[in-house]
């Protein structure tokens, strides 16, 4: 028999994929980029002992037309009239957010993060927001480390017409429209540990290109999805040394969506309701988790 130390084993492997369709439409549809593009990039080491506090929070807003005010384009000048609702003539909205803290006292630690942000419009291959972080983590004199992260997407928009908002050249063969849409999709974690060694990774998609031009209220673009990535892996260090401690994943999405063919009105086709809450106590070797959400526009 083997004379190495036996340590409780807890293993959890999983993937979760959260895929919204109704025939061959998702309706999600991203607001255009603006006008302005902003870049935020933050990358950040730390090692050392004793105590460290971290933390991150980001709120993003978008909208295909404007924010909290709509307007509309007549013979007598533009006219503007409150949000909400929106503007029933077309557009869509987007609201990202992203937080992070963590806090380690009495312990030897090692903190590395690179978080960045792009408004512009991405590619199905591209995302707005991406984090990856990496934490290792050693009590000492009865020392801990508490972190929590939050990955949050939430679309909502009326009807947008096919023949303007869709660059395929054989749209013909699609619906006449995406159909109303409001979906939210909300990721978080948490760890509470004496002996850690976790990694995150968070990414975010939520713009897209402009439809044709010309238009007012403006033409989004569908041919890019929406998505929400979000991955966590907590266990062993790289000296084989399991995490002690509690780690915690959750994911809650809500998707409704109109009927097409279009427009469908306030009255509902779909709407999926899903929640999921996993967590881990004691000696972790493995503990492992990817949740994937995207919802956009199906070719045939």
């Amino acid at each position: 028999m083997s004379d190495r130390p036996w340590f409780p084993c807890l293993m959890f492997l999983l993937a979760v994929v959260a895929f919204v369709s109704f025939m061959t439409v998702m309706a999600d549809v991203p607001p255009q980029e603006t006008a302005y593009r902003q870049e935020i990039g933050v990358s950040t080491q730390i090692t050392g002992s004793g105590t460290l506090a971290t933390g991150d929070d980001l709120g993003w807003r978008l909208s295909s037309e404007l924010l909290d005010i709509n307007a509309e384009d007549t013979p007598f000048g533009v006219v503007f009239f409150d949000e909400p609702p929106l503007n029933p003539g077309r557009e869509v909205q987007m609201t990202s957010g992203y937080t992070e803290n963590t806090q380690a006292v009495s312990g030897t630690f090692s903190y590395v993060k690179a978080l960045s942000l792009d408004t512009g419009r991405q590619t199905r291959s591209a995302y707005n927001l991406e984090e990856a972080k990496q934490v290792f983590f050693d009590s000492t004199q009865a020392g801990r480390i508490v972190s929590s992260e939050d990955l949050m997407i939430d679309t909502v928009g009326t009807a947008v017409p096919r023949d303007f908002s869709i660059l395929c050249p054989f749209r013909e063969s699609l619906p006449n429209c995406s159909p109303p849409f409001c979906a939210i999709a909300l990721a978080k974690s948490g760890i509470d540990m004496t002996h850690a060694s976790v990694a995150t990774e968070a990414r975010s998609r939520t713009v897209g290109a402009p439809g044709d031009p010309g238009f007012w209220p403006p033409m989004p673009n569908a041919d890019v999805p929406v998505a929400l990535i979000y991955s966590i892996n907590a266990g062993q260090d790289p000296e084989g040394l399991p995490a002690t401690g509690t780690v915690t994943v959750s994911l809650d999405l809500h998707d409704q969506e109109g009927a097409i063919p279009c427009p469908s009105g306030l009255y509902k086709a779909e709407d999926i309701v899903y929640a999921e809450r996993y967590s881990a106590e004691g000696t972790i070797r493995t503990f492992s988790q990817e949740i994937s959400f995207e919802s956009g526009l199906i070719r045939p």
